[in-house]
């Protein structure tokens, strides 16, 4: 079989064309135009909508369903807002390609993330989007994503670690809490090259007090995105209750332990401006202060490194987390994919560790994230704004009005009979079908995530550090139920491990 293309490094992901699909015509989605408010929907109340009766946890479920009754094109109400469904893959991409220009973030989560300083890259737009993601993307480069990857299976190994003694001491490790802090550790040493989990490994001291707040200041304001995006009224504008007094100091504690850092980082930049980048900030300092050839410098503070770094954090943790809980939660109701990797990693890996090189040589790694990210993709929901009169899908969508993305419908109503199943050889070769052309777990267009292939280099280094010493137990438990909380998570992770070799 032939594998697919590294997925760690740059390159363009498969579209239609590579699956023998016609690709929409010009001006597929212009004609005829029929006004949004004359959309069928789900029946809402008066005044309000839909908002009274939205299930936010079980969000996606419930926009699936509707999509399922009134069609991949349906209308919402939020109050006086009137949104746009748009549940069809290609529908869904071509929205997300008209952003920058005339789709802008919803302005809901614009606000909420830039009073929680996470207002860097992903939130901007217009002139100030361009400049940043011309830097951010000069910034995750392979070269930098090479030195840092030692650094990576250092955090990786140290984990491992745990769980591993944690069997011995014939304990289950409790992965539900430790993915999101594994992935933390790597999101602020990627960003900054702070270790928060230095010190930890036996026989040495516990981190300082300084990384352990910073680490729980992070989690803490990760947990308020969502809470406050989904208010109903935004009290916290107006009255400072004893918690939203407690969220605005932990911003101010990140802020206070991010200055240093950044100050110390360009004082070793100016110090040896030709050293390779050690993470990302040395790498956007780098690419700030060398142009390219007919590029406009751009000057950025330290306070909007501060929230450009934040939000790199912030938007790394959950996603690369919540992907490798679903993928063992599927590789375990799945008798022989574990044992399918461990053979993969023993041939591909040095005995000592997977290096970068080695973990480009792992397709069927690749091939499991892929499967598991079309079925359970944890960005499943986009929300934006429409920024001038616009058709989408024949449908005439006024300024400023929502749009909703579902990007993951098509994946499981279009292609093969097969596509409700676990199947990560169909990955192996390019002659694959539908539901890997509906597949984007990255987003579309020119805002597809800068941070993919740091995301999957995390997720292909932990998988290699795993399973050559940890058995994943096959059990017929059902799938734990999806929870929306800004990405896509398992309401419960309930896998059992083995130390590989061990008799049960």
């Amino acid at each position: 079989m032939k594998p697919t293309r590294d997925a760690t490094e740059p390159g363009p992901r498969p579209g239609p064309a590579d699956f023998g699909m016609p690709m929409p015509a010009a001006g597929a989605f212009s004609n005829p135009a029929r006004p949004l408010r004359e959309l069928a929907g789900p029946p809402g109340w008066p005044l309000l909508g839909h908002l009274p009766i939205l299930d936010r946890r079980r969000l996606q479920q419930q926009l699936e369903h509707w999509a399922g009754t009134h069609g991949p094109l349906y209308r919402l109400q939020l109050g006086r807002r009137p949104v746009l469904v748009v549940a069809d893959h290609q529908l869904a991409q071509d929205v997300m390609r008209r952003r920058p220009q005339r789709v802008l973030r919803s302005p809901t989560t614009r606000r909420v993330c830039q009073e929680l300083g996470v207002d860097g890259l992903f939130m901007s737009e217009g002139e100030r989007w361009q400049a940043l993601r011309r830097l951010t993307v000069r910034a995750f480069t392979p070269e930098m994503l090479r030195g840092f990857h030692p650094r990576m299976l250092t955090i990786g190994q140290r984990w491992r670690e745990r769980w591993v003694r944690a069997l011995q001491a014939g304990r289950q490790p409790d992965l539900a809490r430790d993915l999101p802090r594994f992935s933390l550790e790597v999101g602020v040493a990627l960003a900054m090259g702070v270790d928060l989990g230095a010190g930890t490994a036996p026989g040495q001291a516990q981190a300082g007090a300084g990384s352990l707040q910073l680490q729980a200041d992070i989690e803490f304001l990760i947990g308020q995105v969502w809470r406050r995006i989904n208010a109903t009224v935004p009290l916290w504008r107006w009255f400072k209750t004893a918690p939203e007094r407690a969220v605005d100091a932990a911003i101010t504690r990140v802020r206070q332990a991010l200055l240093p850092i950044i100050e110390q980082a360009r004082a070793h930049r100016a110090a040896q401006p030709e050293a390779a980048p050690r993470h990302l900030l040395d790498a956007l300092l780098i690419a700030q202060a060398r142009p390219e050839a007919g590029e406009r410098p751009v000057e950025l503070t330290d306070e909007q490194l501060v929230r450009l770094l934040t939000e790199l954090v912030f938007a790394g943790e959950d996603t690369s987390a919540h992907s490798l809980a679903w993928l063992m939660s599927l590789a375990s109701r799945h008798p022989g994919a574990w044992q399918q990797l461990q053979t993969e990693i023993a041939q591909a890996c040095p005995p000592e560790g997977p290096d970068y090189d080695s973990l480009r040589r792992l397709p069927y790694a690749e091939a499991l994230i892929q499967e598991s990210q079309r079925l359970k993709p944890v960005i499943s929901l986009l929300m934006f704004q429409s920024a001038e009169d616009q058709v989408v899908g024949g449908v005439l969508v006024p300024k400023g009005a929502g749009l909703m993305t579902l990007n993951r419908y098509s994946a499981l109503r279009q292609g093969p009979e097969d596509r409700h199943d676990f199947r990560p050889e169909r990955w192996l070769t390019l002659d694959g079908q539908a539901p890997c052309a509906s597949s984007m777990p990255f987003g579309a267009g020119a805002r597809t995530c800068p941070g993919r292939y740091a995301a999957l280099l995390q997720m292909k280094t932990l998988l290699a550090l795993m399973a050559p010493v940890l058995d994943l137990l096959p059990t017929q438990v059902p799938l734990p139920e999806e929870v929306m909380e800004v990405t896509l998570r398992p309401a419960t992770l309930d896998l059992r491990w083995r130390l590989r070799g061990a008799t049960a």
